[in-house]
């Protein structure tokens, strides 16, 4: 039976505790993320990021839950009504990209390309926290982010429904390759920020890749570009070089440019954390070093490279 979430317990804990009573819903009934996925025809990630805790899914998502275990659909409906009113309060700090200027990079699609996308593809917006395509999702359509931030995450531990940061994904970027030569997704995408993105049909995309040369040219540099970049992480020498080419790397591609020519980056530490593998204290100390020798400045949930640490990185 649904009952009502206390209205002093925080939105993401009540987001946590709402996960909790589905959780204890299907460890009842003695299932499985996938085998709830399954007679409900959802995606397995879609289910499994929702159990978790981590985000709130769409209302016809839950709802399906609840019908499938016999609820009450208009008290849970009521419920996650009064959550997701709770969560957008929370984070309705603007985070859109749309207002910055983007750095140049080969990350990005420029002008011409992303109009002649915009002709064969829809919009859609989307919130923090919403799935935009999960691991072992049929691959149907290519996504294009026009504006915003995407985290690319990978399911570590499909038994206790564990993920991992894996990279982002910023302005004007393809989100995933896959469509290359894959049927179904190999990580899954989920919104970091508000944003808006193109969804565009797989024929479709890439017959305009055939058709266009430029288009498939700027393509081919912007996976060439994710391949340098891993290159040079995994080539530079020691904690502090490995973190300060990250942070010149992720300011390529995610980050806003500034009126003295700074890149910020919108990213947490807990967040570099993660893309390095290492503990969120040695990042701190890696961020105190850099910033006594003014190599970088930091605030909350951002870090600032100079225009100088920007220049001589690229010519490196």
């Amino acid at each position: 039976m649904s009952r009502p979430p206390s209205p002093q317990v925080p939105a993401r804990e009540a987001l946590r505790e709402f996960a909790a009573e589905f959780r204890v819903m299907s460890r009842g009934a003695g299932d499985t993320v996938r085998s709830l996925a399954g007679r409900i025809n959802l995606p397995a990630s879609t289910v499994g990021t929702f159990l978790s805790g981590t985000r709130l899914p769409r209302k016809s998502v839950v709802l399906a839950i609840v019908r499938e275990y016999g609820g009450d659909e208009a008290g849970w409906g009521a419920r996650y009504d009064e959550l997701a009113d709770r969560l957008g309060a929370s984070s309705r700090a603007p985070q859109m990209l749309s207002d910055v200027t983007l750095s140049d990079s080969p990350f990005r699609f420029g002008d011409h390309a992303i109009e002649r996308i915009r002709e064969i593809a829809s919009e859609e917006s989307f919130s923090p926290g919403d799935l935009i395509f999960g691991e072992g999702d049929p691959i149907t359509e290519v996504y294009v982010l026009k504006e915003g931030l995407i985290k690319e995450v990978k399911e570590k531990d499909p038994a206790d429904r564990e993920f991992v940061l894996v990279d982002f994904r910023g302005p004007r970027e393809v989100l995933n390759f896959d469509f290359f030569d894959c049927d179904t997704y190999s990580i899954s995408t989920i919104a970091a920020s508000h944003g808006v993105l193109f969804r565009a049909p797989t024929n479709d995309f890439t017959s305009l890749l055939l058709s266009e040369s430029d288009l498939a040219r700027a393509l081919a540099g912007m996976i060439a570009a994710r391949l340098r970049s891993a290159t040079r992480r995994r080539i530079s020498r020691g904690l502090k070089e490995k973190f300060l080419t990250l942070l010149v790397d992720l300011g390529a591609r995610i980050g806003s440019t500034r009126s003295d020519g700074s890149v910020k980056v919108a990213i947490s530490m807990q967040e570099v954390a993660h893309l390095m593998d290492v503990s969120e204290i040695t990042v701190q100390r890696l961020m105190r070093d850099l910033r006594s020798k003014g190599l970088i400045y930091s605030g909350y949930r951002m870090i600032v490279l100079p225009a100088s640490v920007v220049a001589e990185e690229a010519d490196q």
